[in-house]
């Protein structure tokens, strides 16, 4: 689904307004990407349903390997040793903080936030 520059046609506003039925004729069948700008700054972008299932697919499967990661490391530190003191707690919360400071890992406060913007966003989506 890897389209090349030359894929990528840009129209102003007015000019996607006007020609509106061209360019959806481009995307749908000659599957090329529009880029719509308004006053020099891009206002969105014009892509093929194809596309956009291809980019899905993309944002579900790097959703998947996130939540792997994050299930995968609560793992590791669940697999505590049978005597576990102060000592060993505490190494395990500075590693969660360091891999949260460092992005690797989210609080669940953020996950939930980034859950409720996506499905806030899908909503949005015309079906």
């Amino acid at each position: 689904m890897a389209l090349n520059k030359e894929d990528l046609k840009e129209y102003t506003l007015k000019d996607f307004r006007h020609h509106l039925s061209q360019i959806v004729g481009e995307v749908n069948h000659g599957q090329k990407r529009v880029r719509v700008t308004s006053y020099g700054k891009t206002a969105g972008y014009f892509i093929s349903e194809d596309e956009l299932a291809y980019l899905d697919a993309i944002e579900e499967a790097y959703d998947r390997q996130e939540i792997e990661k994050i299930l995968f490391s609560g793992l590791e530190t669940a697999q505590k040793p049978e005597k576990a003191d102060k000592n060993w707690w505490n190494k395990q919360i500075d590693a969660g903080l360091t891999q949260v400071q460092n992005g690797n890992l989210v609080t669940g406060e953020d996950a939930y936030a980034r859950l409720k913007a996506k499905m806030e966003h899908r909503k949005a989506q015309p079906s």
